[in-house]
């Protein structure tokens, strides 16, 4: 149940980055993405929630699509590579990857090597399917966080 919640999540995240404004999903350039970068968007993600998970009198307020989601992800380790050189199981950024693997699988992202290792381009089909799905809560949420961000940045 922990994995699933945590890799729903960082779908949902790989979404969020790539495409923040409804404007990004109707706008056909190539969105590219790496593990470093989703990760660090999710930990700023999960701090964000903690400072929100309560109101000025201390009271916790609820965030129930995203709430177990985001207090799972902020106890795991981001990259701990095995001594294989792989990254472990229990790492961030092993769940990221898996869930760009998987879009990988079904043709909507490509890994892109050449861009350094962890790297990925997301498809347009993928977009698409974004497209499709913008309507879900959890993912509004993090567009908020997203283009909060995006202006602080400016």
């Amino acid at each position: 149940m922990k994995d699933r919640l945590v890799l729903g999540l960082a779908h949902v995240a790989i979404a969020a980055r790539a495409y923040p404004c409804p404007a990004d999903l109707e706008e056909e350039t190539v969105k590219r993405v790496s593990l470093t970068e989703i990760d660090d968007f999710l930990r700023g993600l999960t701090e964000h929630l903690r400072r929100a998970a309560v109101d000025e009198d201390g009271l916790a307020v609820p965030h129930a699509e995203l709430d177990a989601a985001w207090r799972i992800y902020s106890k795991l380790m981001p990259g701990r590579p095995t001594a294989t050189g792989q990254l472990a199981k229990s790492s961030t950024q092993r769940v990221i990857k898996e869930a760009l693997d998987w879009l990988v699988s079904q043709g909507m992202a490509q890994p892109a090597p050449e861009l350094g290792s962890g790297h990925y381009r997301l498809a347009h089909r993928f977009r698409l399917q974004v497209r499709e799905t913008a309507s879900m809560a959890a993912f509004t949420a993090l567009c908020d966080i997203r283009r909060s961000q995006l202006v602080e940045e400016e």
